[in-house]
């Protein structure tokens, strides 16, 4: 959980899933964007978001692999049997998006390229390219 909420804030900034949810659907109306993806607001290659996307997917489920062997290592009665052991990729997803945490759903959702380009490209349709893009931007100019 702790890896997917990193990578979370990571692409998307201080926004959760719900939030940009909502983003998109015109409940809010203004977002700070200040994720990685908000230092290129002018990616158009929305194919390459959806291969990041089971990039990521694919990553997770490798990691997911490795831990399960690690475990069994040092504790050979280790149940695969459960949760996120026993998940192929579509599961996974399914799981991770409706899997309650602390009460709360979407914690676990795997975060998406696409997602976030989706709303950045909204948000550059809606404020223009100076509202979404990382106000920290310039500072690779400054010497």
């Amino acid at each position: 959980m702790t890896a997917i909420m990193q990578v979370r804030r990571y692409l998307y900034g201080n926004m959760t899933e719900n939030v940009l949810r909502r983003y998109v659907n015109g409940t809010y109306k203004r977002l700070s964007f200040k994720g990685i993806m908000s230092f290129y607001p002018l990616i158009t290659d929305e194919s390459q978001m959806k291969y990041l996307d089971q990039w990521l997917v694919s990553t997770i489920i490798n990691v997911i692999r490795k831990r399960e062997k690690l475990l069994i290592q040092h504790n050979p009665n280790f149940n695969v049997n459960q949760f996120p052991f026993n998940c192929d990729k579509d599961s996974l997803i399914i799981k991770c998006k409706h899997e309650e945490v602390f009460g709360k759903k979407g914690l676990m959702q795997i975060p998406s390229f696409l997602r976030i380009y989706k709303a950045l490209r909204l948000g550059l349709t809606r404020e223009g390219i100076e509202k979404i893009m990382n106000p920290n931007s310039f500072s690779y100019y400054d010497s």
